[in-house]
C-alpha cells in the first residue's frame, strides 16, 4: 500500500484523520519514514540525518515523515505505536528554520506542523512534495551532499543520479509545452478545424505516481457532471452523452453528431476543455462576449474537481487560447450592437499568458490573471466583480 498525501489533505489534517492515517500500519517504503524521536545530545548529528531524509524525498517522489510513531508492526496496537513528542511546536519551528538555511535550493511546498493525538501526544508531520526543481543538496555544518530515497533508505545519490535530476529539472517545462503543442494539433485537425474556439489546457509537469483510470465510475462522473448541473453557468460542461473512450483518455461532449465543446481527461492527468465559438445577433457574428469568461472559471473548477477526487498533488503548465480567431468581432460593450465601436481581431491565434500552477497554489490568481488579459484584449480593464 502506497501513502502520498496531498498538500490539502495535510493542511487540513485533524487528530482523528491522522490516528485514521496510522492505523493503515504502511511500512516504513520510498514514500514514508517513522521516527520513534529525535535524540539532541548531538544536534548536528540530528539535523543531519532529518536533513538528509527530508532531501532524499524531495529528490524522489515525495514523502511523508511521522515523529513520534515507531515504525507500524502487527504485534503493537496503535496507541503503543503512537509514542508522542514533548515540546512540537518549539520541535517544528527549529527543523523548518534549519531546512531553510540548510537545504539548496528550497523545497517548494514543505510543510512541516504537529498534532495532539489520544489527549496528550503529539506527532510532528512533515510533508515534503515532489520537487519540480530538484536535485536539492544538504548544506549543514560543513556537510554538502546529495540524498535520494530508494525503498526505506535515504542514500547519497550517484553522479548519473544527480546529471538526471538537473536534466529533468531543466526540461520540465519544455516537455510539458511540446505536449501541450502536440495535443492542439491533434484538437484543430480532428475537431476544431477552421472554426473560432477556444482551447484550455492543464498539462502535468510530474508523472503521477499511477495513472489515472479512465473507466472508473469516478471519472465518467466527472465527465458527466451530475454535480455541475447545480452551477449557475452558461456553460456547464456536463458531458450529454456516454463517455467516450480516446486514445490517451475518455472524452465528454454536448453531442455525439454536432458538438461545439469536448473535455477530456488523459491517463497523465492532463486535462483539456476545447469549445467552439457560435454566432449570435441579426446578423449572425462570432463575437467575444463577456460570458465566455465563464469557461475560464469552469476549466478551473473542472480541474479542481479531478485534482481533490483524486488526490492529485502536482504542479501543472496552465495554458488558454483562442485560436482561429481572424474575423472574431471583439465589442467594448458587451451589451450594444454597435456598428461603430467594433473591432474586427487580424490576429489568427491569441495566447494568454501560461500559467504555473504549483502544489498548493490558489486557482483564484490564475483566473484573475486570465480574466484581466481577456478584458484588455479588447482595449479595456476588466470590471469589478463583487
Amino acid at each position: 500500500m502506497s501513502l502520498l498525501l496531498s498538500r490539502n489533505e495535510v493542511e487540513n489534517l485533524t487528530p482523528e484523520k491522522l490516528i485514521e492515517i496510522i492505523s493503515l500500519k504502511v511500512k516504513e517504503k520510498s514514500t514514508i519514514d517513522y521516527k520513534s524521536g529525535l535524540v539532541f545530545v548531538n544536534k548536528n548529528e540530528t539535523y543531519k540525518q532529518l536533513l538528509k531524509d527530508i532531501t532524499s524525498f524531495a529528490n524522489s517522489r515525495g514523502g511523508i515523515i511521522l515523529i513520534g510513531v515507531n515504525e507500524p508492526s502487527d504485534e503493537i496496537d496503535i496507541k503503543k505505536q503512537i509514542v508522542g513528542m514533548s515540546d512540537s511546536k518549539v520541535i517544528s519551528a527549529n527543523i523548518e528554520r534549519v531546512c531553510t538555511t540548510s537545504i539548496e535550493p528550497r523545497i517548494p511546498n514543505l510543510i512541516i506542523t504537529f498534532e495532539k493525538v489520544f489527549e496528550d501526544k503529539e506527532i510532528i508531520i512533515i510533508y515534503i512534495p515532489a520537487s519540480p526543481i530538484k536535485p536539492h543538496m544538504v548544506n549543514y555544518n560543513k556537510h554538502r551532499a546529495f540524498y535520494i530515497r530508494h525503498s526505506e533508505s535515504s542514500v547519497p545519490m550517484t553522479v548519473q543520479e544527480i546529471s538526471d535530476s538537473v536534466l529533468y529539472s531543466s526540461n520540465i517545462g519544455k516537455s510539458a509545452l511540446t505536449y501541450a503543442v502536440n495535443e492542439e494539433i491533434d484538437l484543430l485537425e480532428y475537431f476544431i478545424k477552421d472554426k473560432p474556439a477556444f482551447i484550455f489546457q492543464a498539462i502535468p509537469l510530474q508523472e503521477a505516481e499511477n495513472p489515472l483510470d479512465v473507466r472508473s465510475e469516478l471519472v465518467e462522473t466527472l465527465i458527466r457532471g451530475f454535480n455541475r448541473r447545480q452551477w449557475e453557468y452558461r456553460f456547464t460542461i456536463n458531458s450529454a452523452i456516454l463517455p467516450t473512450p480516446t486514445l490517451k483518455g475518455i472524452m465528454g461532449s454536448n453531442s455525439r453528431t454536432d458538438s461545439n465543446w469536448m473535455t477530456e481527461i488523459q491517463r497523465n492527468g492532463c486535462i483539456q476543455l476545447t469549445y467552439l465559438m457560435e454566432k449570435f445577433g441579426e446578423p449572425e457574428k462570432v463575437c467575444l462576449y463577456d460570458f465566455y469568461t465563464q469557461l475560464i472559471e469552469m476549466f478551473l473548477r473542472f480541474c479542481k474537481e479531478i485534482w481533490d477526487s483524486h488526490k492529485i498533488d502536482l504542479p501543472y503548465l496552465m495554458r488558454y487560447q483562442l485560436v482561429n480567431a481572424k474575423g472574431v468581432i471583439f465589442f467594448k460593450d458587451r451589451e450594444v450592437f454597435d456598428i461603430q465601436r467594433e473591432y474586427v481581431n487580424e490576429r489568427h491565434n491569441i495566447s494568454f499568458q501560461d500559467q504555473i500552477k504549483n502544489i498548493g497554489d490558489d486557482l483564484e490568481v490564475i483566473y484573475d490573471m486570465w480574466e484581466e488579459q481577456f478584458f484588455n484584449l479588447q482595449g479595456r480593464w476588466r470590471q469589478n466583480r463583487n
